[in-house]
Formats: structure tokens, sequence, C-alpha cells
């Protein structure tokens, strides 16, 4: 017979990272877009969306740090590359490579990239 582990619930500190729109992640991703963000700009942003989350801290004197309240305790996040790590120039050579590609199968899949981007720039 095994007894049930009990641990504490970590679901609102992975909600905080993963949800969308409005998560950890989902601002990052956000701020790739912007051609002027960075990594304070982005952090700021979080200040600002999460100053009342339970799960988030801002650092008093960390600039371009955060804090996110796991189970295993505060963990200190510093934003320092976030966006050049987030904005890799590989999505791009893919592209490439896929758009120059002779094959009738990887030409197929690249225009349905293509038509599902141009469907959610329009919802957008």
């Amino acid at each position: 017979m095994y007894a049930p582990i009990v641990g504490q619930d970590n679901t609102g500190a992975l909600e905080l990272i993963e949800s969308k729109p409005m998560g950890i992640l989902a601002l990052l991703d956000e701020e790739c877009y912007f051609p002027k963000g960075t990594d304070h700009s982005y952090v700021y942003k979080m200040h600002t969306a999460f100053e009342s989350h339970q799960f988030y801290a801002k650092p008093m004197l960390k600039l371009g740090c955060f804090t996110v309240k796991h189970f295993a305790g505060d963990v200190l996040y510093d934003s320092t590359g976030f966006l050049v790590k987030c904005t890799d120039k590989l999505e791009n050579d893919l592209e490439t490579l896929i758009n120059s590609s002779t094959l009738q199968g990887i030409n197929m899949v690249s225009y349905q990239c293509h038509i599902q981007l141009l469907i959610q720039c329009a919802s957008n």
C-alpha cells in the first residue's frame, strides 16, 4: 500500500508563469515583438501586471529583477539577456530554408504556416 504524497500546491506559481495572455512567459513573448523592447521594459511590465499577485514580488534594490514565490521558496530572476535569448535567429534561418526548398511537401508546410500567421494577425 502506498501513502499519498502530501505537498504544497504550486498551481498559483505555475499559472503566474504559464497563463495566457498575461503570464510571465506570455509577456516575454509579447515584449520580443516590440522593436524597442528591452529586458528592463519587460520587467517593468511584469511589476505593473503582477503587483498584487501572491506569487510575485518586486525586489526593492535590484533593477531588472523579479521574484517568483515557488513552493520551495522565493527565487530571484535577473532578466539580463532574456529578450536576446528569446529572439533567436534560428527561426528566420529555418523559414529561409523552408521557402527555398524544392520539395513539394516542404513548400506546402510553408504555405500553411503563412496562412495561419495571416489568420492570427487578422484576428488581433
